[in-house]
């Protein structure tokens, strides 16, 4: 009898770097460029890896800056790279792997931007061939100015004249003790809108140049929350995964992909340490609290021989 197939899984894992992180981004730099081998490794298919845009460390480094330099208000705690796979479970047939290389480079440049797109390194060295990738998460916004001088207002309600619109100002919010509820109920018409009147006046904030362009890190348009994590496996999934037959995993399992990775056997053998101390400081609690009981015992042997010897001497 011939064994059922194994069903094979696409996986996409993001990591978040910061910025202060440098040491992590150097270990995961060398580790992609295959300057450090892991014991994992392949030595005799290392040759078959590829990269994909920059390609040694001061490329690397000097496109991730690049990318920095044009962040506004630029904070060292904030997350300034991406850390991404994209991998199987059990492989691809040999006749797609290519395929499905070009199609992971092709939808991290659409999801990310190009721009932002610093390198893929594709590892064949390995049990499963699998595209790791860094990625600046640098995202270009248009923000409008919240409060116009007064000589910008006359512009704005100028242009706005121009075209029969009429100019709004923002309502003001009656007193709390205001009990009237019609004085209530126009605040609320007001606001409403108001709120239609922000946006209506949108092109002709940025046609006044009231809206400047502001790029700001910002990862949590990636990684924010399990909501969006499980947005991007859909999407994932959606252009790339289901087009080779790969399943998408169960929603909400708590399941958690562990490549065959030097850091993946490392973090196990680093839990097992973990189990083998706390083994160690339970040894040594019940050790003291057994010494704690025979210098108690001692202790009262000895306070019961005084007792003793005080009570023959009042005799």
């Amino acid at each position: 009898m011939s064994e059922e197939p194994v069903e094979s899984f696409g996986v996409f894992r993001m990591d978040k770097v910061k910025m202060s992180a440098g040491g992590k981004l150097y270990r995961l730099i060398r580790h992609f460029l295959r300057l450090d081998i892991a014991d994992n490794v392949d030595k005799t298919r290392v040759e078959k890896d590829s990269f994909i845009g920059a390609s040694t460390p001061k490329e690397i480094y000097d496109a991730i800056r690049g990318r920095w330099d044009l962040v506004d208000g630029l904070r060292s705690d904030a997350v300034g790279v991406l850390d991404c796979l994209a991998t199987t479970t059990n492989g691809l047939p040999k006749g797609e792997e290519q395929e499905w290389i070009d199609d992971v480079i092709a939808e991290l440049k659409s999801f990310y931007g190009e721009e932002n797109f610093i390198g893929a390194y594709i590892h064949r060295d390995e049990k499963e061939v699998h595209v790791h990738s860094l990625i600046v998460p640098l995202e270009t916004k248009e923000v409008e100015k919240t409060r116009l001088t007064a000589a910008e207002q006359e512009q704005l309600k100028a242009a706005l004249e121009a075209d029969n619109k009429k100019f709004l100002t923002v309502p003001k919010k009656p007193d709390k003790e205001e009990k009237n509820k019609k004085v209530w109920d126009k605040y609320k018409k007001d606001v409403k809108a108001y709120d239609a009147f922000k946006k209506d006046i949108k092109p002709y904030m940025k046609k006044l140049g009231f809206v400047r362009t502001e790029n700001k890190l910002n990862a949590q348009k990636y990684c924010g929350g399990r909501a969006v994590l499980s947005a991007t496996q859909d999407m994932w999934w959606e252009h790339v995964s289901q087009k080779y037959g790969l399943g998408r995993g169960e929603k909400n399992s708590g399941k958690v992909y562990q490549g065959p990775t030097s850091l993946y056997k490392w973090a196990q053998k680093l839990k097992i340490r973990e189990e083998e101390l706390k083994e160690q400081e339970a040894k040594l609690k019940q050790d003291k609290k057994n010494k704690t009981k025979d210098v108690e015992a001692e202790l009262k042997a000895l306070q019961d021989e005084i007792n003793k010897l005080n009570a023959e001497k009042t005799r």
